[in-house]
């Protein structure tokens, strides 16, 4: 399980420090990435009573794979 979460930790960092290389303007990705942070920490709030701690992190490793092929495939 620390391994899990240092590995979710340092995934974390990078995305951010990336984010300045994904095309588009900063700001507008900055924004998005923003939005996507404050309703990811309000999911979670909601289902972490709900569920366990290898649930959410499964959920959170599934969801993430998917951003993770969506920005491989763009342009």
């Amino acid at each position: 399980m620390v391994w899990l979460w240092a590995a979710t930790i340092v995934a974390y960092f990078v995305i951010k420090i990336y984010l300045k290389y994904i095309p588009g303007s900063k700001y507008l990705n900055q924004t998005v990435a923003g939005i996507a942070e404050i309703s990811a920490h309000v999911f979670v709030g909601a289902t972490v009573t709900k569920l366990t701690p290898k649930w959410m992190f499964t959920l959170g490793y599934v969801i993430t794979s998917l951003g993770g092929a969506a920005l491989i495939f763009q342009e």
